[in-house]
């Protein structure tokens, strides 16, 4: 059986940052990985609806945002656009 995640969330990229859209509560993390398995960052999400963390030394490509905390994980695909 497969297990669903209880969160949910929505992530995309503007003005060079990813915003992070779903309840997050303070053990909340977000771990950002390039393509290529590379960890490009690890953050705290606040107690809020919409958190973001800073993109603006990303190259152009497709990352993978893993948000996780007690209730489980979530993989987002993260398409960017660098203005570089």
């Amino acid at each position: 059986e497969v297990m669903q995640p209880k969160i949910t969330y929505t992530a995309w990229y503007g003005n060079q940052r990813i915003i992070i859209s779903g309840k997050a509560d303070r053990d909340t993390r977000a771990m950002l990985f390039d393509l290529n398995g590379r960890k490009v960052g690890e953050y705290r999400l606040t107690d809020e609806m919409r958190n973001e963390i800073p993109a603006a030394g990303l190259v152009t490509g497709v990352y993978l945002l893993q948000i996780y905390n007690a209730e489980g994980r979530q993989v987002i695909k993260v398409p960017v656009v660098s203005d570089r």
